[in-house]
């Protein structure tokens, strides 16, 4: 393997293993980039992301694709979607935890989103195996996939803010994202926005 992929290997094993230290060492990295340039890699990852997705739906059998045609937009919108939501939670993983007295940046914030979102390409492409091999295992790495991005998100906010109590912040993301999407339904409301195709 090259020195990317051992890296990335790395850093998953290390992510599964010692989530706070792999947040240590991914904001390390991304130190070294711009913020500018973290910007553009959390795009590329939401593209990578509504393809998947988009590729996933297309291999499900006919009335689970109809059923799930409902949630998918056109892939270009499902990209912007994706990438406005992990924006604000970008946002929200800064500005709550400076609130509750952490030291975290954005950078430092948008490094771990991307590394999450990786991740979860990881387990998307799992799936799409999954979908042509065996595909009742397709729903279990859904499940893995929520799981561990909850799990991650936990400890990579933990890190990010210097916070001790990983069970205060898991409950303060549960709050954070409730707070989010309460707020959203709101907006699509008062645009006339409906997810509709």
């Amino acid at each position: 393997m090259n020195a990317g992929a051992n890296l990335f290997v790395g850093l998953t094993r290390l992510s599964l293993r010692n989530p706070r230290e792999a947040a240590r060492q991914i904001m390390r990295i991304g130190a070294a980039f711009d913020t500018g340039v973290l910007w553009m890699a959390l795009v590329l990852v939401a593209v990578l992301s509504s393809i998947l997705t988009h590729l996933a739906v297309a291999m499900m059998p006919m009335p689970e694709q109809a059923a799930a045609g409902g949630l998918v937009f056109s892939p270009i919108r499902t990209a912007v979607i994706q990438l406005a939501l992990m924006a604000a939670v970008v946002q929200a993983m800064v500005i709550v935890g400076r609130w509750r007295g952490g030291h975290g940046t954005q950078g430092q914030a948008l490094s771990l989103m991307i590394w999450l979102q990786t991740v979860l390409l990881a387990l998307q492409l799992m799936q799409i195996v999954a979908l042509m091999l065996i595909p009742p295992l397709a729903d279990l790495i859904g499940i893995v996939a929520m799981v561990l991005f909850l799990v991650l998100l936990t400890l990579f906010v933990a890190e990010l803010h210097g916070f001790r109590s990983a069970l205060s912040v898991f409950f303060g993301i549960l709050a954070t994202l409730f707070v989010m999407a309460f707020a959203l339904a709101i907006l699509m409301v008062l645009l006339g926005i409906s997810p509709n195709v």
